[in-house]
């Protein structure tokens, strides 16, 4: 299975990256990451969802990991479930 958009050509240094790779290793992936086929019978996958949850596992020498593959028109809005909030501003 050939995987398109997940190579980044330089490690992140963000926050988030950062912080969802200390969360990797306290407890691992605990949502897997969200594909979605680009040609009908095909085994070419776009990234849609869990571009820094893959490039983690990359960097620390993962050989696979789990995922869902998308098949309906909702493909797209994964990021609308993401929370801006700072976790002060949650309760």
């Amino acid at each position: 299975m050939e995987m398109w958009g997940t190579s980044f050509t330089q490690k992140p240094t963000t926050v988030k990256y950062k912080r969802i790779a200390s969360s990797i290793s306290e407890v691992g992936i605990v949502e897997p990451i969200v594909i979605s086929r680009l040609e009908e019978n095909g085994d070419t996958f776009m990234l849609l969802d869990g571009h820094v949850r893959s490039t983690i596992a990359r960097d620390r020498g993962a050989t696979t990991i789990r995922y869902l593959i998308s098949n309906d028109g909702e493909g797209f809005t994964y990021n609308k479930r993401v929370n801006r909030l700072a976790t002060v501003q949650e309760h």
